[in-house]
């Protein structure tokens, strides 16, 4: 492990926190070594918390809401290639006409 090969190099020992009776600020898990410690009281919860970050985020109403087919690159084309053909029939009204007359270099 890193952390053990990290405490050696620099000549410290990994020991567990005291446990006490009766914890009211941190957690009091009963580990007989640091690593199992460590496990349950740092890293199961920063998961969980992680895990409840995604979920919150990414939850079927995010979904629903957002159109990810615009970020997809064939959708993406077809849509450029919409865009295209309706700056195009926009191009031939008389109004965009008459503006192209008034600025030809702008159109």
């Amino acid at each position: 492990m890193k952390a053990v090969a990290l405490a050696d190099e620099l000549e410290t020992e990994l020991r567990l926190p005291r446990i006490t009776k009766r914890q009211s600020y941190r957690c009091n898990t009963q580990a007989l070594d640091p690593e199992r410690f460590f496990r349950t009281s740092v890293y199961i919860p920063l998961l969980d918390n992680e895990l409840a970050d995604l979920k919150y985020r990414f939850n079927d109403d995010t979904f629903d809401v957002s159109e990810f087919v615009l970020f997809m690159p064939v959708p993406a084309a077809e849509y450029h290639g919409i865009r295209r053909q309706s700056k195009s029939s926009q191009a031939d009204s008389p109004v965009v006409w008459i503006a192209r007359k008034a600025r030809p270099n702008k159109c």
